[in-house]
């Protein structure tokens, strides 16, 4: 392949990479990557810090909550995410109502 009929492949290469790219960032992916409408507010993200003051625990628990893939999280780069609205959920499902008569 010449230098000259390689420049003209790469045009391609990099729109389908823009695309992918694009796809991810829009959260249309494997592994639970949530779809984000753009026209909604963008959602609340906490640090692992943040969760962990919020859900009044240690770093450590939240930390253990998304190796195991118990909490949905964020990754933006290295860093991770976790939306307030998913541990409201997570606080959710822990509740244990009071059984009738008890």
């Amino acid at each position: 392949m010449t230098i000259h009929e390689h420049q003209n492949v790469t045009p391609a290469v990099g729109q389908a990479a823009t695309d992918n790219s694009s796809r991810m960032l829009q959260g249309i992916g494997t592994g639970g990557v949530r779809r984000i409408d753009p026209r909604s507010r963008s959602p609340q993200l906490f640090t692992v810090e943040q969760a962990a003051d919020r859900l009044n625990t240690t770093v450590r628990f939240v930390r253990r909550l998304i190796a195991e893939r118990r909490i949905p999280f964020t990754k933006l780069g290295r860093h991770v995410r976790i939306d307030a609205a998913d541990l409201d959920a997570f606080i959710a499902a822990g509740r244990v109502n009071v059984r009738p008569g008890a």
